[in-house]
Formats: structure tokens, C-alpha cells, sequence
């Protein structure tokens, strides 16, 4: 019991302190390249729906506080840039409140339609400050560290085709 008391006063003497831990500002080389491994032979064999598949694939068995979610997410963006490129993609969107955007139940998030669907494709993106894997960060600085990783993966895996 005295044990017990000595050691209760000793913790509430020294407050045990959270350390903050930095939020990481560029994503790791060996991401970029994973997500263009994982996901180029599937871009290389059915185009556009091959990717959307293997991204719908990536969000399922990924936990959202993981740092595979990088991989995936990548994934998402160059789908997104890809459906630019082909002009399959209603910009509108973007001109849309990101709480309206997310609000709306007419856009889905799930399902492979919604992982060709560039309205959904973003209000995935937006969502992504309520991932417990983005904790870290303040909600202003996600999309610029993902944005420096997404030019790669998109080059890398559109060119992997031409090889």
C-alpha cells in the first residue's frame, strides 16, 4: 500500500508530457515507388478501370492509421489526374465548398463506379483530415505533403506502359 502511495505522488509530481511529434513533409522515396509498383501493371493492362480497381483494392485493406494509406491515396490522385488528361473528368467540383462537397450524399465514395467518378475521387481527398493517419498534421498541411508525391507516381506509372 505504501508502494502503491509513493508511486502515485511521484506520477502526479512529474506530469507525464506529450511529445509532438513532427508531421513528415515529404513522402518517402520508397512509397512513391511502391505505390508505382503496386499500381502500374494494373494502369499497363486495363487502363484507367485496372487502376480504379486496384485503388478500391488498396483503400480495403489498408487501415485508415496506416502509412500504406500514402500509397493508396497517391493512387487516387494520379486516377484523378489521369481522368483529367482524358477529359472524363467535371471540373465543377472544384469550384464547390469542400463542406458541400462532403456534405453530399449524391456523391459516393465507395464502389468502382465511385473510384472513376472524379467527383468522388475528391470528396475522398477531402475527407482525408478525419484519417486517423492524419492526425499528426494540421488540415492545411495533408494535401501539400501528399501533392509533392502524386507528379512521381503519376509519371511513373503512366511511362511504366511505354517501357
Amino acid at each position: 500500500m505504501i508502494k502503491k502511495t509513493i508511486f502515485l505522488s511521484a506520477l502526479l509530481a512529474f506530469p507525464l508530457t506529450a511529445r509532438a511529434v513532427p508531421a513528415p513533409v515529404a513522402i518517402p522515396k520508397i512509397t512513391i515507388d511502391t505505390a508505382i509498383k503496386r499500381f502500374a501493371p494494373a494502369f499497363c493492362q486495363n487502363g484507367v478501370q485496372g487502376l480504379a480497381t486496384a485503388v478500391e483494392k488498396c483503400y480495403q485493406n489498408t487501415s485508415d492509421s496506416s502509412v500504406t494509406m500514402d500509397m493508396c491515396i497517391l493512387g487516387d490522385i494520379t486516377t484523378a489526374k489521369i481522368l483529367i488528361q482524358e477529359k472524363k473528368a467535371d471540373l465543377s467540383i472544384l469550384d464547390k465548398n469542400p463542406s458541400e462537397v462532403i456534405a453530399d450524399k449524391t456523391i459516393p465514395v465507395n464502389g468502382l463506379t465511385a473510384y472513376l467518378n472524379f467527383s468522388s475521387i475528391i470528396k475522398r481527398l477531402q475527407l482525408l483530415s478525419d484519417m486517423p493517419r492524419f492526425d499528426i498534421y494540421k488540415s492545411d498541411q495533408i494535401l501539400p505533403y501528399l501533392q509533392q508525391g502524386a507528379e512521381p507516381v503519376y509519371q511513373g506509372i503512366t511511362q511504366h506502359c511505354k517501357k
